[in-house]
Order: structure tokens, then C-alpha cells, then sequence
């Protein structure tokens, strides 16, 4: 397990990221152990998915998406099974990337800060469904602020595929590729299953 101190450093790390700082890469511990213990950025993320994947099921039971009711345990079910799915196989897809690109001696880098940058994009895409949950946004806006957010989450990725992965451009256009590939086939895959 990380300790507070790695994890703080982590997220200041991501988001220096994000404000394209390429010294926030020292902020990550890129050891063997580091690598397996990023993982546990999941269960630091997991407040942040609880709270999209609830806000997510009353929009759909508010607007009329669902023709037939999805009950709530079963859609959380099959939504976090999908979040585990994500965080399992990317990486597993990412190394077989790395490795026919000749970039595998940076690939551990990567998906250690990979992991730790879900943290604010999480909790930015949290933001709208806080918002929808408190009944300060009405759903048709958490559509939109989560539109925004996905373009801005797009070249986040990008940006980190780029500098801690040291890929050229459009390896790193294919690593975001292959993340959203991953999302929509499992969802695909798992949402007949909550019908």
C-alpha cells in the first residue's frame, strides 16, 4: 500500500502533468514496487466512481433512458465490473503497444503515472454528477460538462502517453485510441447484462 506521502506526490505529479510541467515526472516513484502499488489509485478512486455510476442510474430512471427499470445493485454491479475490466487490460494492452514500438523500457513509468492520473480525471468528472446530485445541474448539463471533460481527458492521456511513455505522436494517438476501444467493448460486452 502507498503511503501518504507517495500518493500526494503522485497527484501532484499528474497534475503537473496536466499544466505540462516535465519535471512533475520526478514526482513519481518509478520503482518495481511502485509499479504494482499504483494500482491502488483504484481504491482511492473508488468514491469518485461510486458517485458517477449512482448519479449515472437516477439520470437514466429520471430521463425515460431506461425502458425497462435497471435495478440499482445490478447496474453498479456491472459498472464496477467494468471499471476493474479497464484497469486490468489496459495495461496489458499498453505493454503489447510498448513492446512493438520498442518503448518497454519505459513502460512501467508509464502506466505507474497512467494509474495515478485517473485520480483528477476522476474527480473532475465527478464534478458534474456532484452537482446533478445536489440538484445544482440538471442532467441535460452533466451531458455537456461530460462531453467537455472527455475531449479534455483525450489529450491528457495523449500527454502522458508522450512524456513518460516517450512515444512520438501517434503511438500516443493509438494508446488513447485503444483506451477508448477498451471502454466501449467492454461496456458493449456488459451492458446487456443489466437489461
Amino acid at each position: 500500500m502507498p503511503g501518504a506521502q507517495e500518493i500526494l506526490l503522485a497527484v501532484r505529479g499528474a497534475l503537473g502533468l496536466a499544466l505540462g510541467d516535465r519535471q512533475a515526472l520526478t514526482n513519481f516513484d518509478q520503482s518495481a514496487d511502485a509499479f504494482f502499488r499504483s494500482f491502488y489509485a483504484l481504491l482511492l478512486a473508488l468514491p469518485f466512481y461510486l458517485l458517477i455510476i449512482s448519479a449515472e442510474w437516477r439520470i437514466i430512471h429520471e430521463t425515460g433512458a431506461a425502458v425497462v427499470p435497471i435495478p440499482f445493485a445490478q447496474y453498479m454491479a456491472s459498472r464496477l465490473t467494468m471499471v476493474g475490466l479497464i484497469w486490468v487490460l489496459f495495461p496489458i494492452a499498453a505493454a503489447l503497444v510498448a513492446r512493438t514500438a520498442g518503448l518497454t523500457r519505459h513502460y512501467a513509468p508509464y502506466i505507474i503515472v497512467y494509474n495515478w492520473a485517473q485520480l483528477p480525471v476522476l474527480a473532475a468528472l465527478a464534478g458534474p454528477y456532484l452537482l446533478y446530485s445536489l440538484g445544482l445541474l440538471p442532467s441535460e448539463g452533466v451531458g455537456i460538462f461530460h462531453t467537455l471533460l472527455f475531449f479534455g481527458i483525450l489529450w491528457y492521456r495523449w500527454r502522458i502517453a508522450v512524456m513518460a511513455l516517450g512515444a512520438n505522436v501517434w503511438v500516443a494517438a493509438g494508446l488513447v485510441i485503444l483506451s477508448i476501444a477498451l471502454e466501449l467493448m467492454i461496456e458493449l460486452i456488459l451492458t446487456p447484462l443489466v437489461r
